[in-house]
């Protein structure tokens, strides 16, 4: 359980920094390339993270009944 909060804390902090970091290129006048980057980063790895949490509830073993 320890790992699963420690995941999620860092999942969370990559988000933040990488939402910072687009204010900053688009208030800065960066590339358009750069932007697009970092925006298609946030998404994917809100997906990846997603897909994974979601794989996690179906597939975890049920040790109850």
């Amino acid at each position: 359980m320890k790992l699963k909060r420690i995941l999620a804390l860092s999942l969370a902090l990559i988000l933040v920094f990488l939402f910072v970091l687009a204010l900053f290129l688009a208030v800065a006048g960066a590339s358009a390339n750069a932007l697009m980057a970092v925006i298609f980063s946030i998404l994917f790895i809100s997906v990846v993270g997603y897909a994974m949490a979601l794989m996690y509830r179906v597939l975890k073993r049920d040790d109850k009944g």
